[in-house]
């Protein structure tokens, strides 16, 4: 069953899942990645591909989902979406989806600072969490030195910092990788992760004054060699086949420009929902979220933040005042959450 986007409530806790009981997994991506997209596969809903390359999803979607071809900056998903999802696992048989709003919408500071909100209050009424990530491949693969995937690493690093100075949920985490490609036979998708692999060690390299990303990367290619390549990366990849002739009539026969009528079958696109499902249920989980984590803000978002608070200070409702230096250290714990809110308003 799926749900409308959940407004989380003020004690932190979401109308669906109100004990934060249910395990969950929890979503993140740079805007546009395809979270959204994930829920959808997850959930079981039917995609299909014309010949000019235009996605749909028929019948009802979760909503917050961007089905198209186009990579577009700007959000869709404005608040927190979920989705229970039935597993069939024995040991956890639903497990509550995550799609907050992108983790580094493009529209300034003060949206992050919207989008951190949300996650710091997803983050209060999850359960036991796992983590997906999904990174478009072209965020990693591309010539400019993989600049949407250093993006990422840096988020990621913020929400999920370490005593060590490594990624802090490395060993929670599946790389989903959003290729948008057909499944290929089994040595060439080995092929595939020695290149990709090759392609973060090099990133990393070109980033070695960046500790923060080299943290991250570091802790991806240090579980991939202990648990193996194939525990903590997915590649989010389809098998097609020509869809029935009702769902042909239906995407030719709409009115919509993007699906124009045209005589090459619509294809079926098959994704291995079940296993990406069972490399989920194999992570570790964070047991308590909202005090592992911090909010994930950059250093524009930071910039935006100094501006609002230089020389006023903000009462915290407990007796307390906010500066901008309690600012930079601001997690996922109610009283931060909180106040970040107040200032929005």
């Amino acid at each position: 069953a799926g749900s409308a986007p959940t407004d989380i409530s003020a004690d932190g806790c979401s109308h669906t899942s109100c004990e934060g009981i249910t395990p969950s997994l929890f979503l993140l991506g740079n805007t546009g990645a395809g979270k959204s997209c994930i829920i959808n596969i997850l959930a079981g809903r039917p995609f299909y591909r014309t010949e000019r390359g235009n996605a749909a999803v028929l019948g009802e979607q979760v909503p917050g989902s961007r089905i198209a071809s186009d990579e577009s900056s700007a959000s869709e998903t404005d608040k927190v979406s979920t989705h229970l999802l039935k597993t069939y696992d024995p040991n956890e048989p639903e497990l509550m989806l995550i799609d907050p709003p992108g983790s580094l919408d493009t529209s300034g500071g003060l949206v992050e600072l919207r989008n951190a909100i949300g996650i710091g209050m997803a983050m209060r009424a999850c359960g036991p969490m796992r983590v997906g990530v999904v990174i478009p491949e072209n965020d990693i693969m591309d010539n400019n030195k993989g600049e949407g995937f250093v993006r990422l690493a840096k988020t990621l690093s913020a929400l999920f910092p370490a005593e060590n100075g490594s990624f802090g949920a490395a060993k929670n985490m599946l790389l989903i990788i959003n290729t948008k490609a057909e499944r290929t036979a089994d040595e060439q998708m080995d092929e595939k992760m020695q290149l990709l692999l090759k392609k973060l060690t090099s990133i990393k390299s070109a980033r070695a004054h960046d500790k923060n990303v080299g943290s991250f990367i570091r802790a991806v290619l240090d579980q991939v060699r202990i648990c193996g390549k194939d525990a903590i990366v997915h590649f989010l990849m389809y098998e097609a086949q020509e869809a029935n002739g009702e769902a042909s009539k239906q995407l030719l026969g709409s009115y919509d420009p993007a699906y124009p009528p045209q005589k090459s079958p619509v294809r079926l696109l098959c994704f291995r929902k079940e296993e990406m499902i069972d490399r989920i249920l194999q992570l570790p989980t964070i047991r308590d979220p909202a005090n592992s984590c911090a909010l994930p803000l950059s250093d524009t978002a930071r910039q935006a933040l100094t501006s609002m608070l230089r020389g006023s200070g903000d009462d915290c409702g407990d007796g307390g005042k906010i500066g901008v230096r309690e600012m930079v250290k601001f997690s996922c714990e109610r009283r931060d959450v909180h106040a970040l809110a107040r200032l929005l308003q």
